[in-house]
């Protein structure tokens, strides 16, 4: 501790700065992820004096997490600090975090994997059994971008547009929560009654009106983890919700 706090103390004003300017804006925005160009220079910079950040963070009672091979940088706190997502959120993320894997192979812009709109739209239909509508997509593109998850490339109602899916979705959603997230939809699918609309976005829904009545969505769920696990489990990815803060 006292180390770090001596090396801190030695920066250059530059150093300095760009010190104060990491610590913000990974407290504001979760992430610092390599491919995104305002945050390539702080990631850099973070990643080069790692141990006095580790330090800094710890002093909160916050840790440190890092994945140099996909670029991401990012901090856990305690339950306070996280942000809890609405069920039709978590759907998205989970679909997000499907369609990262799948389209790992696929040759992207830079360093980012990228699907197109309609794709995911149609992988969470599948997944749900529900259509959202342009309004509820368009909030979930605008949420998750806010979230430093993805970007639209594109206009965000256009369903050819490319979404950027960030390195930062494994961080938010790890196999453990997959799973715990299976088990929930599997509890509300239990609940649901017959009649209920197959169309999502219609208007603000709790979690028990949710419709998953496709008799698939179990093999589907259960091959989707499977799928994925072995890629996750050497992640360092921690964690059972997104992070307070989001993306400015």
């Amino acid at each position: 501790m006292k180390h770090g706090l001596e090396k801190l103390a030695a920066f250059t004003e530059t150093e300095q700065e760009l010190f104060s300017r990491a610590v913000n804006t990974l407290v504001a925005n979760t992430f610092l992820v390599r491919s995104i160009d305002k945050d390539r220079q702080l990631y850099r910079f973070v990643l080069s004096n790692y141990d006095i950040f580790e330090d800094y963070f710890s002093w909160a009672g916050w840790s440190l997490r890092k994945d140099e091979h996909i670029g991401v940088i990012t901090w856990y706190g305690p339950p306070g600090s996280r942000l809890n997502l609405n069920l039709e959120e978590s759907l998205f993320l989970l679909v997000c975090r499907i369609m990262y894997e799948e389209k790992q192979n696929d040759i992207t812009l830079g360093e980012d994997t990228a699907a197109k709109q309609e794709d995911l739209m149609e992988k969470y239909r599948v997944l749900t059994g529900r259509q959202l509508k342009k309004t509820a997509a368009l909030q979930l593109i605008r949420r998750f971008q806010s979230l430093k998850l993805i970007r639209c490339m594109g206009s965000e109602t256009s369903p050819d547009s490319l979404i950027l899916l960030y390195p930062s979705i494994p961080f938010a959603l790890d196999k453990e929560n997959i799973d715990a997230l299976f088990e929930r939809l599997q509890e509300l699918k239990s609940k649901n009654t017959a009649g209920n609309s197959n169309e999502a976005g219609d208007s603000e829904e709790t979690d028990h009106d949710f419709d998953l009545t496709g008799d698939n969505n179990e093999e589907i769920y259960e091959e989707a983890a499977a799928g994925i696990e072995d890629k996750i489990d050497d992640m360092t990815v921690n964690g059972n919700e997104c992070k307070k803060g989001e993306a400015g």
